[in-house]
C-alpha cells in the first residue's frame, strides 16, 4: 500500500494565500517541500482557510480557525483532531509543524501505533514569543509530552536542536537537523533598478536599508527602530516588510517620532514583488533575540545583498559559511546603527563572497533538503514496521 503521509499544525497552504491567517516561514517549509515530498508519498495537510490543491496527490482539509498569533494555533489543533481521527487507517506516518499539534499524533500513536515527527521551527517556549512566562511554562511542559512518544524530532536549526536536547535531557540521536530550503537563484544578476515596480523606485538615492521578516518582539524590530534616530544626520531609510503583531506600535512609534520620511511599512511584500524589492535594496538587517535558520539572510545574500544581524541561533553559523553577514550585539542600537554606516562605505558584496554564497545556496537547495527529508520519513517507516513485526 502507498505510503501516506499526514501533515498537521500548518495554519495556512500554500503559504501566505490567505489574509484571515497569520502565515510564517513554516508556511513556505511545509509548501515548498510537499512540491517534491508528493514525489513518494500521498500527502494530506489539515490546515486553516485554504483551498483545494488541485493535485490527486495532494489533499488538502480547511478546518475553522479563530484569533491572533496566538489563538490561531489552538483553533487549529481543535478542529483538526476529529479529521485526524477519521483518516486513522489511511496514515502511514504523521509530520506535525508544532509541538502543539503534536498533541494530535501522540494520541494517534498511543490508541493506534501511527508513528509520527515532530517538526520545530522556533523557539516556541521562549518568553518573546509566547509574551508571558506563564504560557512559556505552559508550552515547555507541552513540549516535553509530545517529544517523549515522537519517533523523530526535526529542527530547523543546529542552535535550535542543542536548545531541544539541553532543555528537554533528550539523546541528540533522536534529534535531526534540516535546515529550510532555498529556491534557484540567478545572484550574479541582481534586478536592474528599472524592473522594479514604481513603488520600490529610490528617487532620493537614500541608503536603503530593509527589515524583512515578521513584526514580533523576538526578532528585535525595536531596537532596530531605535537605531535610526542614531542616523539621524546620515541619508538612510529603513523599509519594513511583513506583518505581526507589533505593527500598531510601530506605526505610533513612527507617528511620534515623526519619522516617516526615514521609516516606511510595506507590509507582507511575496513572490516576484520579494525579488523586485531585494534586488533593489542596500542592506538587509534584524536584530533578532532568537533565530531558527533565517532564510531571509540567504534570500538577501542571493541577491548579493549584505546583512547585519545579531549573533544568534544558526546566524553565525551561515556568516561563516557566506562571509556577507556583519553581526552586532543584542539591544544595542547604537551598535547597530555604527553597522550600518560601515555598510554605507562598501559597494555590496565583493565577488568571492558573492561566489562562497552561490555555492553555499545551491548546498541546501529545496530539492536537497526534501530529499534529506524523505530519507528520514522512510527511516522512521521501516523502523517502525520492523518493530511491528516484533510485536
Amino acid at each position: 500500500m502507498e505510503k501516506h503521509v499526514l501533515i498537521l499544525g500548518c495554519k495556512n497552504y500554500p503559504g501566505f494565500s490567505s489574509n484571515k491567517v497569520i502565515s510564517s516561514g513554516m508556511e513556505v517549509y511545509v509548501t515548498e517541500l510537499v512540491k517534491y515530498l508528493r514525489e513518494c508519498f500521498k500527502i494530506t495537510i489539515i490546515t486553516a482557510d485554504s483551498a483545494a490543491s488541485g493535485d490527486d496527490r495532494v489533499r488538502v482539509i480547511s478546518v475553522p480557525i479563530f484569533g491572533g498569533r496566538l489563538f490561531q494555533p489552538i483553533t487549529l489543533l481543535f478542529f483538526s483532531f476529529f479529521p485526524s481521527f477519521r483518516l486513522r487507517r489511511q496514515i502511514s506516518l504523521i509530520n506535525t509543524q508544532t509541538p502543539l499539534s503534536g498533541l494530535i499524533a501522540y494520541v494517534l500513536k498511543k490508541w493506534f501505533g501511527i508513528p509520527y515527527i515532530v517538526s520545530v521551527h522556533m523557539y516556541a517556549d521562549s518568553k518573546e514569543h509566547t509574551g508571558n512566562r506563564l504560557l512559556s511554562a505552559i508550552y515547555y511542559y507541552i513540549e516535553k509530552f509530545v517529544y517523549s512518544a515522537a519517533d523523530k524530532i526535526v529542527c530547523a536549526g543546529y542552535g535550535l536542536g542543542h536548545h531541544i536536547s539541553e532543555q528537554h535531557h533528550m539523546d541528540r540521536d533522536r534529534i535531526a537537523v534540516i535546515h529550510p530550503g532555498t529556491g534557484p537563484v540567478e545572484i550574479d544578476t541582481p534586478m536592474p533598478c528599472g524592473e522594479a515596480p514604481e513603488k520600490y523606485a529610490n528617487p532620493d538615492g537614500l541608503f536603503r536599508v530593509l527589515f524583512l521578516g515578521r513584526l514580533i518582539q523576538e526578532n528585535g524590530i525595536m531596537d532596530l527602530l531605535e537605531s535610526i534616530k542614531h542616523l539621524a544626520d546620515q541619508p538612510v531609510k529603513l523599509l519594513i516588510a511583513g506583518n505581526g503583531n507589533l505593527e500598531v506600535a510601530i506605526k505610533r512609534y513612527i507617528e511620534k517620532g515623526q519619522l516617516q520620511d526615514r521609516i516606511e511599512l510595506l507590509g507582507i511584500v511575496t513572490g516576484d514583488d520579494k525579488k523586485a524589492l531585494l534586488g533593489n535594496v542596500d542592506l538587509v538587517i534584524r536584530t533578532s533575540y532568537h533565530e531558527v535558520f533565517p532564510v531571509a539572510y540567504l534570500e538577501a545574500l542571493a541577491h548579493g545583498v549584505p546583512v547585519v544581524a545579531t549573533a544568534v541561533g544558526d546566524t553565525e553559523y551561515i556568516a561563516k559559511q557566506t562571509g556577507g553577514i556583519d553581526l552586532v550585539p543584542l539591544h544595542d542600537p547604537s551598535q547597530i546603527a555604527a553597522a550600518i554606516v560601515r555598510q554605507m562605505h562598501h559597494d555590496g558584496l565583493d565577488p568571492e563572497v558573492i561566489s562562497r554564497c552561490k555555492t553555499y545556496l545551491q548546498s541546501i537547495s529545496w530539492r536537497s533538503q526534501a530529499d534529506k527529508t524523505i530519507c528520514l520519513f522512510n527511516d522512521v517507516l521501516n523502523t517502525n514496521g520492523r518493530v511491528r513485526e516484533q510485536l
